[in-house]
């Protein structure tokens, strides 16, 4: 609904499309050198001890196979912004980002990559290997105690990754917005998340 799109802000190829009854969030076109990213740009906070359960749909189609998206969380304090193209994924570049699960196609992994703003940090802080591209797949983030865990179609993929170990990693912010993106660089592909599903103690409203 137009309410509830109004608590999304759309960046760079960003768009939502209609599919059936439900809105499907295209990060980007399967087009060479495009990257769009979009936030739920209402602040919520996160104490070290709470979490935060992530479960959504992707997929990734339509062109010669390459890019890749990320689900990121980012300072609840700053605007959102663009990140940059290619392996990237529109995670690396933004500002104010806290860390990002990419899903790189390119490479073959899930990765986290830690905290940074503009051309500094988003260190890669790990990387397992996996099939992250096609239609359908089913991703699960949860982020508890700075830790974060990974599934992608109810595989494990990453079990509670301690973010106070990672080097250079900026600390707890007092407030978070998540998002998404998604680029390409020289290979194209469409990349689409939808069916999301947030909870943090109890449902974060106005997200569908």
């Amino acid at each position: 609904s137009s309410t509830t799109r109004s608590n999304w802000f759309l960046l760079g190829n960003a768009a939502f499309k209609t599919s059936g009854s439900s809105d499907v969030l295209r990060l980007n076109e399967a087009y060479t050198s495009h990257v769009g990213n979009g936030v739920f740009n209402v602040p919520f906070t996160v104490e070290a001890s709470d979490y935060l359960d992530v479960q959504f749909n992707y997929s990734s189609y339509g062109g010669t196979g390459a890019g890749g998206l990320a689900f990121y969380l980012l300072d609840g304090s700053v605007q959102p912004s663009l990140g940059d193209m290619g392996g990237a994924v529109g995670y690396q570049g933004v500002t104010g980002g806290y860390f990002g699960v990419v899903f790189d196609e390119y490479h073959g992994q899930v990765k986290i990559l830690g905290s940074g703003s503009g051309d500094t940090g988003f260190n890669e802080l790990m990387s397992v290997a996996a099939s992250v591209g096609g239609s359908g797949k089913h991703a699960h983030i949860v982020f508890e105690n700075n830790h974060v865990s990974v599934w992608l179609n109810n595989k494990p993929l990453i079990n509670k990754f301690d973010l106070t170990t990672a080097a250079g990693q900026a600390a707890l912010p007092s407030t978070f917005k998540f998002g998404f993106s998604g680029a390409t660089g020289a290979g194209t592909n469409i990349h689409e998340v939808d069916n999301l599903n947030v909870q943090f103690r109890a449902p974060i409203t106005g997200i569908r």
